[in-house]
This record gives C-alpha cells, structure tokens and sequence, in this order.
C-alpha cells in the first residue's frame, strides 16, 4: 500500500472521529436546550436556534430535526399551537426527504398530541396510529410502544370510546411493564382513574 493511500486512509478516519465528536456536542448542546424548556424558557429559544444552526453548518440532518422538534414542544408547551405545527410538520417534511423513521414517528406522535390538545381527535387518532405502527416495526422497544398506545388510550377516553380506552390502556400497561417504566405505569393508574371517576 503507498503512502497516498496510507495518509488518505489516515485523514478519513480522522475526519470521521471529529464529526462523530462534533455529533455528540451537537445532541449534548439539544438535550440541555431541552431541559431549557422548563428551567429557563427566556433563554431556550436561542439555545435551540443556535444549535440548530450548528446542526445545519455540520450538515447533521438529525440534529436539525431534533432541535426544531424541541422547538415544537416548547411552543406546544406554552401553547402556541400554530407554531407548534410549524415545527412538527417541518420536521415531518425533512424526516420524509431524508427517510428517518425515527423522527417520522416522532412527529405523527407530537401532532397526535397536539390534535388531542386541540380537540381534533379524528387527527390525534390517525397519526398516534401512524407513529404506532412505525415504532413496532423500528425496533419493538415496549416503552415507545407503549407511549403511543397510552396517547391512544387517552384520546380514546375523551372521545368516550370505551372499548377502544380499555384495549389501548391495557396494552400500554403490559408494555410498561415489560420495558420496568414505573412512571408510565403510574401515569396509566391516572388515566384508569380518570375512567373510574367519569363512569
């Protein structure tokens, strides 16, 4: 092997470990803007737009598609639903041109969310059902599973479905289980007694 070839090798393997090390400042500077959301929302638009524009400069698509579904969930969260969807959906877009299922699924499960928080339960159901579909066949992890089912269960008991609360809650509980989430389960007694208390 020349020394071309042994230097171009070297500089590749370089260039890989400096981008995986950019990669993962990248999602460390997302999951603190994230946290920002609730500690100290003034200042977390500005982390998120700042790492979102480092994410585009280091043309890491999954960086950029995390920072503006963090964006999402803070307007979601302070209620600004027309720019909740903004970020969903433009997430959703980008998922779809880059064929990221993760973030696909991640985006029907937050419009989901926020269909269910705007009474449009046709539309919660739909892409909650989407986002469903798409985690049992990304990996099966009974957690995220059961997350969806638990959304699920919820529109289902606003909407007065009984059947379809009672399979769903049902289904989230064995999914907790199996994945040992107490805080999902605990969450699953809530919407029980909520049930509980309506009937």
């Amino acid at each position: 092997m020349c020394l071309k070839n042994i230097a171009l090798i070297l500089l590749i393997i370089i260039h890989n470990l400096v981008m995986a090390q950019s990669h993962d400042q990248i999602e460390q500077r997302l999951n603190q803007s994230f946290q920002s959301i609730y500690a100290t929302p003034d200042s977390a638009v500005s982390k998120i737009n700042d790492t979102i524009a480092l994410s585009k400069s280091k043309n890491y698509k999954s960086g950029v598609n995390k920072g503006c579904l963090i964006k999402g969930i803070y307007f979601y969260e302070y209620n600004d639903f027309d720019s909740a969807l903004f970020y969903y959906t433009k997430v959703l877009t980008n998922s779809i041109k880059s064929n990221d299922s993760l973030y696909i699924a991640k985006s029907y499960t937050n419009l989901g969310i926020l269909y269910k928080s705007t009474s449009q339960f046709d539309s919660s159901i739909h892409f909650q059902l989407k986002a469903l579909n798409i985690k049992k066949l990304l990996n099966g992890e009974p957690d995220e599973i059961a997350k969806c089912q638990h959304n699920l269960a919820n529109v289902f008991l606003l909407t007065n479905d009984v059947d379809n609360f009672n399979s769903y809650i049902n289904k989230a509980e064995q999914n907790y289980s199996l994945a040992e989430n107490n805080i999902g389960l605990y969450h699953v007694n809530i919407s029980k007694g909520v049930y509980f208390n309506n009937n």
